[in-house]
Order: structure tokens, then C-alpha cells, then sequence
């Protein structure tokens, strides 16, 4: 026997309000955030690579 979730109309104003919608500034900082990590990810492995190659070279 399968089981069913079956929301109740009288339970949507409760629903309402757990649920939010997103908010736009809210979303653009963890944009930011996310693509700031990923980009100093990036420029730190370049300049390890730049100080490994200097002292692979001589």
C-alpha cells in the first residue's frame, strides 16, 4: 500500500508562510559569494603553479 501526502486546504495559509519566496538580494550574494570562491580558487592555483614552475626551473 502506498503512501500519500494529501495537503490540506486548511493548512495552506501555514504553508505560506513557511514557504518564502526568494529574494532577489538574497540570491545575488550567494551568486557572489560562490563565483568570488571560485575565482580566488582559481588565481591561487595559477600563482602555485607560477611559484612551482620558477623553482622547477632554477
Amino acid at each position: 500500500m502506498k503512501s500519500v501526502y494529501v495537503i490540506d486546504p486548511a493548512n495552506s495559509a501555514f504553508l505560506d508562510m513557511v514557504i518564502e519566496p526568494l529574494d532577489s538580494a538574497s540570491v545575488v550574494a550567494v551568486f557572489t559569494l560562490a563565483f568570488s570562491t571560485v575565482v580566488f580558487c582559481f588565481l591561487l592555483g595559477r600563482g602555485v603553479g607560477v611559484v612551482l614552475s620558477l623553482i622547477r626551473r632554477g
